[in-house]
């Protein structure tokens, strides 16, 4: 295997396991900045994921997450 992709491997192991404990955290009705941590880093791993078919579902997964933070977060303030 090569360096580039154990590299991506390793992102698509971590963005899986990142994107596992936002749900988490969605579900814990955590803080927004604990949110925003985690969305920021998988932000960062799916741009470590190179261009396959698997990527290309990680950027449509994180999409939906950051619309998930959003609207949970407004729903927030206007319940509040």
């Amino acid at each position: 295997m090569s360096a580039r992709h154990y590299t991506e491997h390793r992102a698509q192991e971590r963005f899986t396991r990142n994107a596992q404990l936002l749900e988490l955290e969605l579900r814990c009705n955590s803080p927004r900045r604990h949110l925003d941590v985690l969305l920021e880093l998988l932000g960062l791993l799916v741009e470590q994921c190179g261009s396959s078919v698997l990527a290309a579902s990680y950027r449509v997964q994180l999409i939906e997450l950051k619309q998930r933070v959003t609207t949970r977060s407004n729903l927030r303030l206007v319940t509040s």
